[in-house]
């Protein structure tokens, strides 16, 4: 079994100081690479694991089936969440999930446990496609990009495939004050960009593992992919 990320750094720290228990641990001496390549090996090391924040948050996007349709869905798909409200009449449950659909307020009095936790998924989420509208443009990631940063293994063209992507889901989202309510998009379109983004994303992932320059056994160890 490899080490983890956090004990990988923590071996080569202590191995760079000679420990030889660090060193069998890492499996090679890292006082025996070049510096430019040690160097780069942490730089790596670094924007691969900032590129992993971006892909576990749209992992998560992807894993809950219930939360995808309630933000794309209509009142009627949102309600079905929520069946189990105690002391609420379907009218009185209508009204509330219909304020919560349309403005993203969170409604939460005589919701189960089970239904405040939808909610906060629901929340989640739609925080989460803000911060990709918002962030994934193409002038952000080739500013990024140029300034040295985690995308040098994508064209221009990827980012600006990746900036459309994250442009459909502005175009496809509702706002209020600002913020993302919900899409008037389809779950499958939605679903598609996200894929789309994550893809690129796991490219650059896998171009960080071979553009350090070390054999396949060093990769595989070293960087652990």
């Amino acid at each position: 079994m490899g080490l983890t990320p956090a004990q990988r750094m923590s071996a080569y720290d202590a191995a760079i100081t000679g420990n030889q228990e660090a060193i069998n641990m890492l499996g090679y001496d890292p006082r025996n690479l070049p510096q430019v390549k040690a160097d780069q090996l942490l730089a790596n090391e670094e924007s691969y694991n900032s590129i992993q924040t971006n892909v576990d948050m749209l992992n998560k996007m992807l894993s809950d089936p219930t939360t995808l349709n309630n933000v794309t869905g209509s009142v009627q798909n949102v309600i079905s969440t929520f069946t189990n409200w105690e002391g609420m009449s379907f009218a009185e449950q209508v009204k509330a999930l219909s304020k919560n659909v349309q403005d993203g307020s969170p409604v939460t009095e005589g919701i189960t446990t089970g239904g405040i936790d939808a909610v906060n998924k629901r929340n989640d989420f739609l925080n989460s496609a803000g911060y990709i509208v918002n962030n994934f443009t193409f002038d952000k990631l080739l500013e990024l990009k140029k300034g040295g940063a985690t995308f040098g293994a994508l064209s221009d063209n990827e980012l600006r495939a990746i900036g459309g992507a994250a442009s459909r889901l502005g175009n496809a989202a509702r706002y209020k004050d600002g913020k993302i309510v919900g899409f008037t998009g389809s779950k499958e379109q939605v679903i598609e960009d996200i894929k789309f983004i994550q893809t690129k994303f796991k490219k650059t992932q896998d171009a960080l593992n071979a553009s350090v320059g070390l054999t396949e056994s060093e990769k595989l160890e070293i960087i652990n992919l």
